[in-house]
């Protein structure tokens, strides 16, 4: 059985004799009984294990959330979220290669920024695929989820982009031509409806953009933007810039740097990950690469969709947020997909 207590300024679950831990402040109560069957659903149930829901639904808060990493996407999603609250997860236990510095310190210039620090990550690692992470659509919420009484909140949005594969949402156009499929909808569905269970709205404002989409609301917004980077690498305030997202980050900015192997490796795989964007670098920022050049002339590799927003996205926006939504893209100038972009989405794949 799954037990939760206060203990020492951390709410622990204790998971088959495991404690997962998050740190909390020290007036903070145990939440509602579904934000906490929620937790355990979202961190097991990739795993096959059954997490029987509570029946007492929870009254939603009024409070915007943002689970917020300190990247660029995510920084971009909270300006297209009114008020929001950026909730940022600290492993407790990082892995040699990464570094926590910069999305701490990126959350902490926001007055109201939060960092919940814990060991949740390493799930996974203990009780599913022997890896860390998270691997379930809205996993990274877990923080806020736990929150969401303490801050009355009310939706959570992630910066889940167009492609994410831990989205899960339109994964399905980057590598098999469906914008979603059947199976996809079905675990997306499930994910929303048990959000909603805990009072609470799972937003997904990036869903609809790529990389390109939400650099150019980033470049364009006015705010600090010290310590804001994709990489988990880098010391305070550099990228390491020897890293395959450093190399695609760079690029999609307008500043080239060398190949590296990380970089080298992604692009000997097929499907290449993330080749839209880089694809769209070669057109129109000037990046260089033999197999790359040689792609951007073919029909099934067409790019005029990936610096505009899908609007049928708006589907995982909720209906008091949309007016907002819609009024801040139009002041970042961004573009939404013709049907001829959309017919151009459907047509595209990643493979060589």
């Amino acid at each position: 059985m799954n037990t939760w207590r206060i203990e020492n300024n951390r709410i622990i679950l204790n998971f088959k004799n495991f404690d997962f831990w998050w740190s909390i402040p020290s007036d903070f109560k145990m939440p509602h009984i579904s934000l906490l069957k929620l937790v355990e659903w979202l961190l097991s149930s990739p795993f096959g294990y059954e997490i029987i829901d509570y029946t007492i639904p929870r009254k939603y808060g009024c409070n915007n959330a943002v689970s917020y990493s300190g990247g660029v996407d995510s920084t971009a999603v909270l300006q297209l979220v009114e008020n929001p609250i950026p909730i940022h997860y600290e492993v407790a236990n990082p892995g040699k290669l990464h570094k926590t510095i910069n999305g701490v310190l990126a959350t902490k210039k926001h007055s109201n920024g939060v960092v919940v620090t814990g060991n949740a990550n390493e799930f996974g690692k203990n009780f599913g695929n022997g890896k860390v992470g998270f691997w379930c659509l809205g996993g990274f919420t877990i923080p806020s989820i736990l929150y969401a009484d303490y801050l009355d909140i009310g939706t959570i949005s992630t910066g889940d982009i167009f492609g994410n594969f831990n989205g899960g949402v339109y994964m399905d156009s980057i590598y098999t031509n469906k914008i979603i499929s059947n199976e996809t909808r079905i675990h997306v569905d499930l994910v929303l409806n048990k959000f909603r269970h805990a009072g609470l709205y799972l937003t997904l404002p990036a869903i609809g953009m790529t990389e390109i989409v939400t650099t150019k609301i980033f470049k364009k917004c006015n705010i600090d933007k010290n310590y804001i980077m994709g990489c988990m690498r880098g010391e305070e305030n550099t990228p390491c810039m020897n890293c395959f997202k450093c190399y695609r980050k760079s690029a999609i900015d307008g500043n080239i740097i060398d190949l590296n192997p990380e970089t080298e490796n992604n692009l000997s795989r097929n499907p290449i990950l993330r080749l839209h964007e880089l694809l769209w670098c070669v057109k129109n920022n000037g990046l260089k690469h033999p197999l790359l050049e040689s792609l951007i002339n073919r029909k099934d590799k067409n790019i005029d969709w990936v610096d505009k927003w899908y609007s049928a996205s708006i589907e995982f926006i909720p209906e008091h947020m949309r007016d907002y939504f819609l009024t801040k893209l139009k002041e970042f100038e961004i573009e939404t997909m013709t049907n001829d972009d959309i017919q151009k989405l459907t047509e595209w794949n990643s493979f060589l």
